[in-house]
């Protein structure tokens, strides 16, 4: 309000004191403190329920946590229990996760309270034994108390026997359900009982040293053999030349395919071609590594007659020492050839399971100096405990006389000589197929002509063998070789049939 004084003009009102009002300003900022109440009133309300939101997920992830109590009660008698949680949430949350974390301790403590736990190293020695008769047949009456087993000529006791048969590992199938009045019977035939794979056989064919003759005879007398195999057994195709290879299958009509590809792939001269003068591998291996002076005199006078008698006889012997070295190292690669697809064949072989067994199908083939490699693939069968079957693909065999039908290519005065050195190398030939047979407790199909019978026996695994374990005393973790024997306590005139010997472990 104004007070007013009345001056001497009647007219005319001067103020006498003015009292300030609520300006602009104030107004503005009493809105401002307004607006920010409201806004601190609605940002406690946020932060509330954030915390609340943040302490229930905490609580909902510590009982996912807790393990469940086995004296719980059942789920239908904590319904109740929930419902009041969840009225008043702070109160259970301690006591549960101390019960919790109690049970927990608990079982901690009971799980390493067990007794202390002692390592003892069992060496049990498996060795795998068929007995046969003088006709072939398998002997399937004998028992534990009939076999003798030494080790380094020490006599072993037998721990553990057993017989075994090619559908002993065969899995039965689970007998079906019985049917219920609700359901009715599956019309599909009962499922046949599977089997696992228990015996892997790696056939190997000497295409490189088999002649046409070996590969027809072989390919007729294993036309019907694949379709006997047993069901556990898988049976792979290799080759000497490499030229072919069928990997571990059970299809006999695969296996039978695969016979067709056996077919002579020599790396040296093919059969009908000659040379002047015309020397074998193995009579050039007597000239280059042994200086056999008649073996070189020989070759020198068939120079002289293949090359028309127009050479002087010093210039006849350099040919002829030529022609030597020439076939000798033509020789030696192909042998080493055949050692190298050997290997190959083994080690796939020795990655499979169960037991394994090669089987070499070859004529044979000459070691010299240069390749007697023989022992350290037979030491390598036997770390992997392979055995090798060896069929000696010739069949029954007369000695060489050479091929009559083509006309000779030396001196009629050498003809003797030259048969004599065609004879030695049959014999030599047949030396290195021995010794993978015996080396690693195999059989050596040879000289028959019922090649047939050689590779069912050597190939299909026989009606029955005898598993014999024993555990060697005080023995040396030293990597030695330990040699076997295994024999019948009766004077039976029985053919046994069991790997010689076996390797130490080594640390």
């Amino acid at each position: 309000m104004a007070a007013y004084s009345h001056t001497t003009d009647p007219g005319r009102v001067v103020p006498l004191l003015s009292v300030a009002t609520p300006t602009a300003k104030a107004a503005k900022t009493r809105k401002e403190r307004m607006r920010r109440s409201v806004e601190m009133r609605f940002d406690r309300r946020v932060i509330g329920l954030v915390v609340t939101l943040g302490l229930m997920v905490f609580a909902a992830s510590l009982g996912a946590q807790t393990p469940p109590d086995p004296s719980a009660a059942p789920k239908t008698d904590a319904a109740p229990a929930s419902s009041a949680a969840q009225s008043s949430p702070a109160a259970p949350s301690t006591p549960a996760v101390n019960a919790s974390g109690s049970n927990q301790s608990s079982a901690e403590l009971s799980s390493h309270d067990t007794s202390p736990t002692f390592k003892v190293r069992v060496n049990l020695v498996l060795v795998r034994v068929v007995v046969r008769d003088q006709q072939g047949n398998v002997i399937t009456n004998l028992k534990k108390e009939d076999f003798q087993l030494q080790d380094n000529r020490k006599p072993q006791t037998i721990s553990t026997f057993s017989a075994e048969t090619p559908v002993s590992h065969a899995i039965v199938p689970a007998s079906p359900a019985t049917v219920t009045q609700a359901e009715e019977p599956s019309s599909e035939a009962p499922e046949a009982a599977a089997t696992l794979p228990q015996r892997f056989v790696a056939v190997v064919f000497d295409d490189t040293n088999m002649q046409t003759q070996d590969t027809l005879s072989i390919r007729a007398a294993a036309s019907h053999l694949f379709s006997s195999m047993a069901p556990s057994d898988r049976v792979g195709i290799y080759t000497t030349s490499g030229q072919f290879s069928l990997e571990f299958t059970s299809n006999p009509a695969q296996l039978h395919e695969s016979l067709l590809h056996i077919v002579p792939h020599p790396l040296a001269r093919a059969p009908g071609e000659y040379e002047c003068p015309d020397i074998s591998y193995f009579q050039a291996d007597r000239i280059v590594n042994y200086s056999d002076t008649q073996a070189l005199a020989i070759a020198a006078q068939d120079a002289i007659a293949c090359s028309g008698g127009s050479i002087p006889a010093s210039a006849a012997q350099a040919l002829a020492q030529t022609a030597a070295e020439r076939t000798a190292s033509i020789g030696d690669s192909q042998t080493e050839y055949v050692y190298r697809h050997l290997e190959d064949a083994l080690r796939r072989l020795s990655g499979m399971p169960g037991q394994r067994v090669m089987v070499f199908v070859s004529p044979g083939f000459i070691v010299t100096t240069n390749t007697r490699e023989g022992g350290d693939f037979i030491d390598r069968a036997n770390r992997a405990n392979v055995v090798i079957n060896v069929i000696d693909a010739r069949g029954l065999y007369t000695p060489d006389m050479g091929d009559i039908s083509q006309p000779t290519q030396g001196s009629p005065l050498t003809m003797g000589p030259r048969s004599a050195y065609l004879n030695e190398a049959q014999f030599a030939q047949s030396d290195i197929l021995a010794q993978f047979a015996d080396g690693t407790g195999g059989t050596y199909f040879h000289n028959r002509n019922d090649l047939e019978q050689g590779l069912r026996s050597a190939i299909v695994a026989p009606p029955l063998s005898y598993l014999i374990g024993f555990s060697p005393q005080n023995l040396k973790v030293d990597g030695h070789y330990h040699v076997l024997k295994v024999s019948l306590a009766g004077k039976q005139k029985f053919v046994i049939q069991a790997r010689h010997g076996y390797y130490a472990p080594k640390l």
